[in-house]
């Protein structure tokens, strides 16, 4: 807490935009609300339909991105919603794609990306990069956490996913709220719990 606490106390939120915009990431949403009485984060929906905020990366956590401090930087939402993707996309692009965990679950094998720079679950914003890690194989996907991304069989039994991404998500006080989804043809779709025709 003191080192969060110091990270904090260390940002200046009211750099000009172009330095303040290289530490911009999108910011999943979490489980947890927010603690009441703060401005509300700005947010922007991506395919599938999550709802997803933008933070200032402060290493140990993000600082989100209101409206009043987009109308400080002199921006528009829109603006910040693409510097974010594309800091994103650069951190992606520059981490090894082989870093992949490899385990299973009830015998049903699994595997994880960790960045461990707090941006893993953000992937799901990038199909291109998603599927450069884990390929393009129909996969039902896991976003518990900030820095974490796992995937699944895409027939694995949905009461098992399901069981799974409560417990990843019970380690974690501060877990996101992402409905389990489904990787098919390059693209994610919020997940139904049918296979895909293709592999039906």
């Amino acid at each position: 807490m003191e080192r969060l606490l110091d990270a904090i106390g260390r940002v200046d939120l009211e750099r000009p935009w172009p330095h303040i915009g290289e530490s911009l990431l999108p910011v999943l949403p979490r489980r947890r609300p927010l603690p009441p009485g703060g401005d509300r984060p700005v947010q922007k929906r991506y395919p599938p339909g999550i709802e997803v905020g933008f933070g200032v990366d402060i290493g140990l956590a993000f600082m989100h991105v209101t409206d009043k401090l987009v109308d400080g930087w002199g921006v528009t939402v829109p603006d910040v919603a693409d510097r974010a993707l594309t800091n994103l996309r650069t951190l992606a692009a520059a981490r090894d794609v082989h870093a992949l965990f490899c385990d299973s679950v009830d015998g049903v094998p699994t595997r994880a990306f960790q960045s461990r720079d707090g941006w893993a679950s953000a992937l799901v914003l990038l199909p291109d990069e998603f599927g450069r890690r884990f390929g393009e194989d129909p996969a039902l996907v896991l976003v518990p956490m900030r820095d974490v991304v796992f995937t699944m069989p895409i027939d694995t039994d949905r009461e098992l996913a399901a069981w799974f991404l409560e417990e990843l998500r019970s380690m974690d006080p501060n877990a996101l709220e992402v409905p389990l989804l489904a990787w098919t043809a390059g693209q994610f779709r919020l997940d139904v719990g049918l296979v895909p025709p293709a592999q039906a």
